[in-house]
């Protein structure tokens, strides 16, 4: 069974939690960067091929009047967030609907605090290829974090969606990185923002940005579930709940494909499995345990009814695959709703490789895995059903392909923590391979809690 995730910062504002947030950094002495990374600094001011689209545009015209934007590392980091980290975050082919360029990039141009987070993110997703510019990172995440503490207690209307994006942001590093566990104060700080910005009707009047950076937020309170197996701090709202001024249909629709690449609904079926995790421990009183299965019954007939509902519609749509992206599409959603699936399976039922269940999922989840190229936008989604997968795969052909898929994501995606989720995939295969013989199940979410504190499967 699962250790149950310890919130221990509810009595604490966000901006105290701040306050030696990075003590690991507190040593480091900032001087000049030995070594500037290879990054093509012309392609700032020059674009080849098609003309130059809304963000390209905007970044270049503003280039010139961005806060201390004076070295040539920092420029190397701002061009490489541009042509690189923004389109690894997104979970869709489209440039022109990438709310990480449409959204944060003008906004870093314009403020130097969303501007410091944006550089220390592109410089963790150089962090294995190009050592020496995390230097360069830590200082601007050190920076941010400072610039925050200040900023947090005098939050105005034109304030508070600065300080909810550089939280989130900031929240994104630590959770990208995958070794740190500090993105749960930057999490639990969001949610108090949202707390202030939903007190404050005004401050809602931020249209599409706050919109997006909500979202942001359901998305990351969702997805760290699964690491945390407690329910989110907030509750998702249904689409209806939402304030149809507060975001346009189709901005809403892009956005949310960006972000989850997978239906949205998919993430609330991880909630409910992680909240029901939560309630394990209740497991020993008979009366509960009969209300436990139950529950665990019902929702898996509703994720079965989803997933036929899902299926459905597509089939009698009667149209073709206009496109290699629809295609993907669906086969990261058999392998989500699989990796669900087997995640249930193990709530209830425990670690045992010996039920049907278990190699049905796996067998799905890495069919799927399969149809998805090298290099797409929707190796994001995998990371959750790969080491799903992972965990309870048997065979020695199995586990090859889910180490070849995590060795090209570490270069197609980059970010630490996909070097993470492999290292805890051959952390339960090595103990797996040790308890062979025996009836000791391995239980991989044990092995993450104790030995890989800092992974979140985002």
């Amino acid at each position: 069974m699962d250790n149950d995730y310890k919130q221990d910062i509810s009595d604490i504002t966000y901006g105290e939690s701040l306050i030696g947030t990075d003590d690991d950094l507190a040593g480091i002495r900032f001087g000049a960067m030995s070594e500037t990374p290879q990054a093509p600094i012309a392609l700032l001011s020059s674009h080849s091929g098609s003309t130059p689209s809304s963000y390209d545009s905007l970044s270049l015209v503003m280039l010139s009047t961005v806060p201390d934007m004076h070295s040539e590392q920092d420029k190397s980091l701002l061009n490489h967030y541009m042509k690189v980290v923004a389109g690894v975050l997104s979970k869709c082919e489209s440039r022109g609907s990438n709310p990480y360029l449409t959204k944060i990039l003008p906004m870093a141009l314009s403020n130097q605090l969303i501007m410091g987070a944006l550089l220390a993110m592109s410089a963790s997703h150089w962090k294995k290829l190009q050592p020496a510019v995390w230097e360069s990172g830590t200082k601007h995440k050190t920076n941010t974090l400072q610039s925050l503490a200040k900023l947090l207690p005098h939050l105005q209307m034109d304030s508070a969606n600065i300080a909810l994006a550089a939280t989130l942001m900031l929240c994104m590093i630590e959770l990208l990185d995958g070794t740190s566990s500090h993105w749960k104060y930057h999490l639990d700080g969001a949610r108090q923002l949202l707390f202030s910005i939903d007190r404050q009707s005004e401050w809602r009047e931020c249209g599409d940005l706050i919109a997006f950076y909500r979202g942001l937020y359901y998305y990351l309170d969702s997805a760290t579930t699964i690491s945390t197996c407690h329910p989110p701090l907030l509750e998702t709202p249904k689409d209806t709940d939402l304030s149809s001024s507060e975001q346009s249909p189709q901005h809403g629709i892009d956005d949310e494909e960006a972000l989850y690449g997978v239906p949205k609904e998919l993430f609330r079926f991880i909630d409910k499995v992680n909240g029901l995790a939560y309630q394990r421990k209740y497991r020993d009183d008979p009366v509960f345990e009969n209300m436990f299965r139950a529950s665990a019954d019902t929702l898996e007939k509703e994720l079965e009814y989803w997933r036929q509902n899902y299926f459905d519609i597509i089939n009698a749509s009667q149209l073709e695959i206009q496109a290699t992206s629809d295609e993907e599409a669906q086969h990261a959603t058999i392998a989500y709703e699989q990796a669900i699936q087997l995640r249930l399976h193990q709530v209830l039922n425990g670690y045992s490789l010996q039920h049907n269940k278990v190699q049905e999922c796996v067998s799905k989840i890495l069919k799927a895995v399969q149809e998805i190229r090298y290099g797409s936008p929707f190796e994001n989604c995998l990371v959750f059903p790969l080491t799903m997968a992972g965990s309870s795969c048997q065979s020695e052909s199995d586990r090859l392909i889910i180490g070849d898929r995590f060795l090209v994501m570490e270069r197609t995606v980059g970010f630490g923590y996909i070097y993470t989720a492999y290292d805890l995939v051959q952390r339960v295969w090595k103990q797996r391979d040790l308890c062979k013989g025996t009836v000791k199940d391995v239980n991989w979410a044990e092995i993450r809690y104790y030995q890989i504190p800092g992974l979140v499967l985002i």
